[in-house]
């Protein structure tokens, strides 16, 4: 097997994939951009290097500050979070760009976090920011199109609040109201009053997780220290409508509504999923999907489908509709800690506490991806940037000497189409072999020589061809080419952007 090396570093540069009958004699140009390949049956083969492998757009996270979004709206832009405001970063250049803003008072950087959103994949107008700016007072930021439109003042807020993950449009649930822990407070994020306060007989178990509003803002669920059950609560009386729990040893671990507020789905400590009526707490269908504890649900945009996630490492994606499963479970190394659907709901994003992300087909639960590497970290955190062209992942900042997100180039969705002839015929020359009309593989390096067809044939197509700007970006030799495909920015400017960001 023929290597290309770099004599100062010692690093591999290339080999080629196909493969070689017995010893070929080698020798590169003088500009090091090209290399003859001399074979024994008599053909030289002339191969251009590329200009390296696929790279991640890794930008640093600003010290504790939780939060680095898409904004919700295409093209791909991520809202980047210090303590005075927000820049908005185009993720194709990597450019800053219109869409930034300043906080109306800067956030100081406490160790725990000084900003909170209730939603870790997108950020825009209309959505509700949490800040810190003092300890013990907290108060709402509703985004508008050029920042900061609306800032209220939490009143009575308790202040050791946990989180505010679980808020919607207009409330945001929270505990340690009136005595203790023993109540559940909701309070109007565009007043910043109390709405209600819900007393319970124990403390309220894990505040972060277990207090959960309906989308439609009428109902709050929760689960106390000491109970097994959920408690279901209107949220305008206050009073308790019912209480859902598992018979025998199994009790509920999480919960949540389903979108339109008609199901309350739940998951146990054995790895059964179970769908509640909201109205009346009636069962409706109980699954034993997982082998150990349900940790999280998520759903796709358009509510077709939902995801369990499992701390067995699998997540197992659903029919809304029909509650039945949808494809094997998607298993990977590391229990992944949530889900996140692409846009248009065909692609599913996890991440795991084994370093990794990767990204699914939803109906066949097949990778289209290897694993999104993150050095070993936990990754907390996927999102889906609003056009569907980019993953954005984080690393859980206890886990990481140096926080960082990384925004990947998703593999492109062939909209049904048949796989391009051309794209057929790469993969013939990356593998080496082609089948013959006989069904057997045979050595087929003189495929070689007709790369550069496929490169004309490529620039020919249309930009929005189904795989095209991969290809493309597969077969480019410039030395300027970008770190990966859908990408402008180049690996030079990239560690230059990240350079700049570590120092503000």
């Amino acid at each position: 097997m023929f290597r290309l090396w770099n004599l100062e570093t010692g690093q591999l540069l290339g080999e080629p994939t196909f493969k070689q009958e017995q010893y070929t004699p080698a020798a590169v140009s003088p500009d090091g951009k090209t290399v003859a390949l001399f074979s024994a049956s008599g053909p030289i083969y002339r191969l251009r290097l590329g200009g390296g492998a696929a790279a991640p757009l890794v930008l640093p996270r600003y010290p504790g500050i939780r939060m680095a979004s898409f904004m919700p709206k295409p093209p791909a832009r991520l809202l980047w979070f210090t303590t005075a405001g927000a820049k908005a970063i185009d993720v194709v250049s990597g450019r800053e760009v219109a869409g930034g803003f300043a906080f109306p008072v800067p956030v100081p950087n406490f160790s725990g976090g000084a900003m909170r959103s209730q939603f870790g994949g997108t950020t825009g107008a209309g959505l509700t920011l949490f800040v810190q700016p003092q300890p013990g007072t907290w108060r709402a930021w509703t985004l508008g199109e050029n920042g900061v439109a609306h800032d209220v003042l939490l009143t009575d807020i308790p202040g050791e609040l946990a989180s505010f993950r679980n808020a919607t449009r207009n409330l945001v649930p929270a505990t340690g109201v009136g005595s203790g822990s023993t109540a559940v407070g909701i309070w109007n994020v565009r007043s910043g009053q109390r709405v209600t306060a819900i007393k319970t007989e124990f403390p309220v178990s894990n505040p972060d997780t277990l207090t959960v509003l309906s989308p439609d803002e009428t109902r709050v669920a929760f689960q106390t220290a000491t109970d097994l059950v959920v408690h279901v609560c209107d949220i305008a009386s206050g009073k308790e409508l019912f209480v859902v729990q598992l018979s025998g040893k199994e009790s509920i671990n999480r919960f949540r509504f389903s979108p339109n507020s008609a199901q309350l789905l739940t998951g146990g400590n054995w790895g059964g999923v179970q769908v509640w009526d909201a109205a009346t707490g009636k069962l409706l269908r109980s699954t034993q999907a997982h082998r150990t504890n349900v940790t999280r649900f998520d759903f796709s945009a358009d509510g077709q489908y939902y995801a369990s996630v499992s701390s067995d490492g699998s997540v197992q994606v659903w029919d809304a509709a029909s509650h039945a499963p949808v494809g094997p479970p998607l298993v990977q190394t590391g229990a992944a800690a949530r889900a996140d659907f692409s846009p248009d709901g065909t692609r599913i994003v996890t991440p795991s506490n084994g370093g990794t992300a990767r990204i699914w087909d939803v109906r066949s639960g097949l990778p289209l991806t290897g694993a999104m590497n993150h050095d070993g970290v936990v990754v907390i955190v996927v999102a889906y940037s609003p056009d569907g062209r980019f993953v954005t992942t984080q690393a859980n900042p206890s886990t990481a000497k140096n926080p960082a997100q990384r925004l990947w180039a998703a593999p492109p969705d062939g909209r049904g189409a048949r796989t391009p002839e051309w794209l057929l015929r790469l993969a013939t020359i990356c593998a080496g072999q082609r089948l013959t009309d006989e069904g057997k593989f045979v050595i087929a390096v003189d495929e070689m020589t007709k790369l550069d067809e496929i490169r004309r044939e490529l620039a020919a197509l249309p930009d929005g061809a189904p795989y095209v700007e991969w290809g493309r970006w597969f077969l480019s030799d410039s030395p300027t080419r970008s770190i990966a495909p859908g990408f402008t920015i180049t690996p030079a400017e990239a560690r230059k952007l990240a350079e700049e960001m570590r120092r503000e």
